[in-house]
């Protein structure tokens, strides 16, 4: 007899546990614990987390500004575990062969991080769930929600997934149907282009009269090192080499504590080459003079990779709606010239928070209670500093130069020169197949420089039996495109997922290579590929990213 869903009640329910979710946990638990000590009620507060472990799916650069997470934890620089601080810090433009330092002087206070620390997001998320936990929050990872539970025009909860289903989709004996979780407000902070976000935003109209998200794609490497011949905490970022024209966007070096430091590429998803490999770029990165003069020696040990939303001010939905509220990522909430988003996650969390809880007391969930959300962050701020950058991605889309030209003079004139707001395109231009000049190969030497499959295993994605978590749509579009364009997803998805198999004339899908970044939803020039949440706990198992 098959097992019916389980249902579980919760006063106040979170999606997702990274810094937005973390940070409302905190913040709720932070709220019940001050009632219990008054002689209050408590609410039974609870986050689900679809990693196998808090911080095992987290990955970014990261260097973040503290303000919000002193908000939240005042003694944070003294308890959490940070890698470094920023003592040195050069914004780069590179040709093949040379490194063009940008003078101190000519650098907006968008670039520069003094004050700031670099971590590793995924450890700082673990050390924020011992904290949730220990103020009374439950925290049930492992699991995978897949769709948001929608009654009478209102999100009253979220359904997780199956477990213990074979690879053609029949339950397997410890089969599990997944349960459904039920709460009067559902706090949303599944990061980029969240599987329940996605559904709520078009479902309640939340993007209506905003411009369109774009997004980019990152892949991050944690590199051992056998030696530091440079100041500890120094940083740089990186414009021009290796990418090509049309190509926006730059890599980064971080410092981290003990042996370790943080490398990655950061490209927007609207590039026009179809033999673009992010990876494969990233490995040319690390081969330029001065940045390969910083590795010497080393070899990887963590590889991951993500989205990163960059529509900006104009792009952001509406934050809330019938018993929900929108945070981070998943609400845009990202400075694109900062190439910061984690602070004004937790800010999120901490306002969504502190409404879920006020709705809570006065057991009043009315879209009027919840919309003080967006009040409160429209006046913090956190807001501010988005507007102040509104229309920074779009002065990019026709070109580098020219971006750099449009972006200083709005940043001058306060976003009133011109069109405020700078319209946005969204999707590719892709130029055909072999149309640009081929790169030179890479040559890889199993330490430093990776080839993808190799770098996959750093990433350690582990998954069950179970049926494909990615689709194509249409493979009849897939024979065109491998025509006009030879196959891009073989080459854009990091994971190396994708592979075209002549003999059945077919794109073949290797699931259990996924890292889990979406790039595949935004690369593909037909919109012809679907990612969805696998079983709970799968994929990759991060700890240093």
């Amino acid at each position: 007899m098959a097992r019916a869903r389980e249902r579980l009640e919760a006063d106040i329910l979170i999606v997702g546990g990274g810094p937005a979710g973390l940070s409302a946990a905190i913040r709720l638990g932070q709220r019940a614990r001050d009632s219990a000590r008054s002689g209050g009620r408590e609410p039974f507060i609870v986050l689900v987390e679809k990693g196998r472990y808090v911080g095992a799916h987290l990955r970014s650069g990261a260097v973040i500004d503290p303000r919000a997470f002193r908000e939240l934890i005042p003694d944070f620089d003294r308890r959490a575990p940070l890698e470094q601080r920023v003592t040195e810090e050069a914004v780069l433009y590179l040709t093949p062969r040379r490194a063009l330092r940008f003078p101190a002087w000519a650098l907006p206070p968008e670039l520069k991080n003094e004050g700031n620390y670099v971590v590793s997001l995924s450890k700082v998320a673990r050390w924020m769930a011992e904290e949730a936990e220990r103020l009374g929050v439950t925290i049930l990872t492992e699991t995978s929600v897949v769709e948001p539970i929608i009654e009478g025009g209102r999100l009253v909860g979220v359904r997780t997934g199956p477990k213990g289903l074979d690879r053609n989709g029949q339950p397997r004996a410890n089969y599990d149907p997944g349960t459904d979780i039920y709460a009067p407000v559902t706090i949303l902070a599944e990061g980029a282009h969240g599987t329940v976000a996605r559904v709520v935003i078009r479902a309640f109209g939340l993007a209506g009269g905003r411009q369109p998200m774009i997004y980019s794609g990152a892949v991050k490497e944690v590199i051992e090192l056998p030696r530091k011949d440079y100041p500890p905490g120094k940083i740089f970022t990186t414009l021009g080499y290796p990418a090509r024209y049309g190509t926006f966007g730059g890599g980064f070096f971080y410092d981290m504590s003990g042996p370790y430091v943080a490398v990655g590429l950061v490209y927007s998803l609207d590039w026009t080459d179809p033999d673009l490999d992010l990876h494969e770029e990233l490995q040319r990165w690390k081969l330029h003079p001065y940045v390969h003069r910083h590795l010497q020696g080393g070899r990887v040990v963590q590889y991951s990779a993500c989205i990163i939303p960059e529509g900006g001010y104009y792009a952001i939905p509406r934050l809330y709606m019938p018993g929900g509220l929108l945070t981070g990522d998943s609400a845009g909430l990202v400075n694109v010239p900062r190439n910061k988003g984690i602070h004004l996650a937790v800010y999120s969390g901490m306002v969504a928070a502190e409404v879920a809880w006020d709705a809570w007391q006065a057991g009043d969930f009315s879209e009027e209670r919840l919309a003080e959300y967006e009040r409160r962050l429209r006046a913090s701020w956190a807001w501010e500093e988005l507007y102040r950058v509104r229309n920074f991605r779009q002065a990019f889309q026709d070109g580098f130069l020219l971006g750099l030209l449009r972006a200083g003079l709005y940043r001058w004139t306060g976003g009133r020169l011109f069109r405020d707001p700078l319209p946005i395109r969204v999707g590719h231009r892709l130029a055909r197949h072999g149309s640009q000049a081929p790169r030179p190969p890479v040559r890889w030497d199993d330490a430093l420089i990776l080839d993808k499959r190799s770098d996959i295993a750093r990433g350690a994605p582990k998954y069950d039996e179970q049926p494909s978590h990615l689709r194509i749509v249409d493979s009849g579009l897939c024979l065109e495109c491998q025509r006009l364009y030879d196959s891009p997803c073989t080459k854009f998805c990091p994971g190396d997922v994708f592979r075209w198999e002549p003999s059945e004339a077919r794109i073949v899908i290797s699931h259990e290579n996924c890292l889990h970044p979406k790039i595949c939803e935004f690369a593909c020039p037909y919109d012809n590929i679907r990612w969805s949440p696998p079983q709970g706990g799968d994929g990759p198992n991060y700890t240093l990213t």
